[in-house]
């Protein structure tokens, strides 16, 4: 009989100290309000291209806020991209975080005379008119970028949101601008080596709230449920308050999908390459 019950106290212990690391901070924030937000902007092959002003007013024109990436250039400039090369979407091959913002200037993205946008000049035309979603990019300077980037948002008066994959910069929000609604990206886990495999497999587990308790979880679609059901941490976490982003999805069934009971537990649906049926 004691065996059993120490077996019982033990996973019961196991069980509670599981839900203290995956606990995130409860919020209630109006963007959660707004289910649809457009992946990198209402972008469209090389003639609206992904992270550009362009693709930014096609969003905010139909009606969806939008998620899009920001990152440090050599000389400390805030600016808008996913990659940290020019390859994919400029077709020059050079790193942004050795170009200067003058530099980048002179660079077009596709078959358009769409620049590489700053941040503050993304803040400035969106002025507040749709809620945003922030990817903050870690690279050399983590911490410079946070406070570069909260010096505009401080002052920002529209409806927005801080994200990262890496906990060390939803961290520093939490600490430094606790009243941020900050979100833990989580993807598949990586298998490039082992020091890439751990940390991916502890960031999918979420045991990394216990460090930066987020208001949200934004979880890639292709490995959010299994054998049609959200994943159990996903839907404990959902039970603890917080909220829930899926990206990227691709198709309106899929986002439909996401957002209707039972197996859609989610929020807000991040999109890419369709435009939602509804807003």
């Amino acid at each position: 009989m004691m065996y059993f019950l120490g077996i019982f106290g033990g996973v019961l212990l196991l069980v509670l100290l599981w839900i203290f690391l995956i606990a995130p901070e409860k919020v209630q924030t109006d963007l959660f309000r707004h289910p649809y937000y457009a992946h990198r902007g209402l972008h469209s092959g090389s003639a609206i291209p992904e992270n550009t002003l362009l693709a930014f007013r096609k969003a905010m024109d139909a009606g969806f806020g939008f998620e899009f990436d920001i990152r440090l250039t050599a000389d400390n400039r805030l600016v808008v991209s996913h990659d940290n090369s020019l390859l994919r979407v400029f077709g020059v091959d050079k790193k942004i975080d050795e170009c200067t913002y003058e530099e980048l200037l002179q660079y077009r993205a596709a078959d358009t005379d769409e620049h590489i946008p700053l941040f503050s000049e993304v803040l400035e035309q969106m002025e507040g008119k749709v809620p945003l979603i922030i990817e903050f990019k870690n690279g050399r300077n983590d911490r410079l970028l946070c406070e570069l980037a909260s010096a505009l948002l401080d002052t920002y008066k529209g409806d927005f949101c801080v994200e990262s994959f890496h906990p060390v910069i939803v961290r520093w929000f939490r600490r430094n601008r606790p009243t941020y609604i900050r979100g833990q990206l989580i993807g598949a886990v990586e298998k490039k080596s082992v020091p890439i495999f751990l940390s991916g497999l502890l960031m999918h587990s979420a045991v990394t709230n216990a460090l930066t308790r987020p208001n949200f979880i934004a979880y890639q679609q292709e490995v959010a449920y299994r054998r049609g059901r959200p994943l159990l941490f996903l839907r404990v976490i959902r039970k603890m308050g917080a909220g829930l982003v899926v990206w990227t999805v691709r198709d309106n069934e899929t986002a439909r999908a996401c957002l209707t009971k039972p197996s859609g537990i989610f929020d807000v649906v991040i999109f890419e390459g369709f435009v939602p049926e509804s807003k």
